[in-house]
């Protein structure tokens, strides 16, 4: 599994498995909410504003800030 998506999952509370049907389906689920974001930044347009494409990733899985 990427390192940075066990640190995160570990940072939401999930325990560290060894089961790797686990691990892979957490990884999977990972990417593609990477995927979706850079999705939004794209469809957003290429204007390089960062912190707009940031506000509207949250707003599109409705994190609050």
């Amino acid at each position: 599994m990427n390192e940075r998506i066990k640190q995160l999952s570990i940072e939401a509370g999930f325990p560290e498995w060894s089961n790797h049907a686990i691990e892979f389906e957490l990884e999977k689920f990972a990417e593609l909410i990477v995927q979706e974001c850079a999705d939004v930044c794209q469809n957003f347009g290429e204007s390089g504003d960062g912190y707009t494409c940031s506000y509207e990733i949250l707003e599109h899985f409705g994190v609050e800030e």
